[in-house]
């Protein structure tokens, strides 16, 4: 099974073509390469290094949000158009289950919180157990020092692009520090269990999880 999947839910955005071997092909990219710009030529360029076409693939793989709100509807109306012009499904992946993954698939973890940067002191949060069910669905929450109370009971890994931001609190002594990648490489084990269940998504129907407007999501860094 080969998936191409997209990941648009931050600043920094990727390509990657997966398979159950591993990585066929992978391209990164952060402001520098607006991704309403670069987008189609980073997937021709992730398929043409692998020796693949659009046919080929059996499913073209989204991160669903919550997130960038340009991002997030950039890759959404891409991968519509190669579904619909393919024929392939569409699987869209949860962008904070995805992140949660590095933890929850250790099953070293009493709690897994996935945390995405949304400016300020926020971020969008979700919780998980050790075997992935949602313990908290994902919100915006503001960072403080009572936030994880009701979570950080045993041992917890706290993952995502917010890390940076944790470091001011004394709890974040006491959790695991994950990753704070997000990528597009992160979508394939999820997606590859949806697509053995047959959950593909209605690609005409299809809308990301923006959970904030896109005036809020755009905003500056104070």
């Amino acid at each position: 099974m080969t998936f191409l999947c997209l990941e648009g839910a931050t600043d920094d955005w990727s390509v990657a073509l997966m398979t159950e071997g591993g990585t066929l092909g992978e391209l990164s990219f952060g402001r520098e390469k607006p991704m309403a710009s670069f987008l189609v030529p980073a997937i021709r360029d992730v398929l043409q290094s692998s020796g693949k076409t659009i046919k080929e693939l059996d499913a073209i793989v989204i991160s669903s949000g919550p997130g960038s709100y340009t991002g997030l509807r950039i890759v959404a109306s891409t991968a519509k158009g190669l579904c619909l012009g393919s024929g392939h499904p569409l699987i869209a992946v949860p962008t904070l289950k995805s992140i949660s993954w590095q933890g929850v698939k250790s099953q070293a973890y009493d709690r897994v919180i996935a945390i995405i940067d949304a400016r300020r002191q926020d971020v969008f949060c979700a919780i998980y157990d050790n075997n992935g069910t949602e313990i908290l669905a994902p919100t915006l929450l503001t960072l403080s020092e009572s936030c994880f109370d009701p979570w950080l009971g045993g041992k917890a890994m706290v993952c995502g692009n917010g890390l940076h931001k944790i470091d001011s609190f004394t709890w974040s002594s006491i959790v695991e520090k994950g990753s704070p990648r997000i990528a597009a490489f992160s979508l394939f084990p999820l997606a590859q269990a949806a697509f053995d269940k047959g959950e593909f998504e209605n690609i005409a129907a299809f809308s990301p999880f923006y959970m904030l407007p896109p005036n809020i999501t755009q905003s500056k860094k104070a």
